[in-house]
């Protein structure tokens, strides 16, 4: 494997790892009751 792929490999997982962070901490989010309108 070359560098390079590897490198592409590690960006590949890390958004895999964000995607499912993201799926996982909104279904959690979705079990609260309502109480934040807008975090941003």
């Amino acid at each position: 494997m070359l560098w390079w792929e590897e490198e592409e490999d590690r960006y590949e997982r890390e958004d895999v790892q964000k995607k499912t962070f993201t799926k996982w901490i909104n279904v959690q989010f979705s079990k609260l009751p309502c109480l934040m309108h807008d975090v941003a």
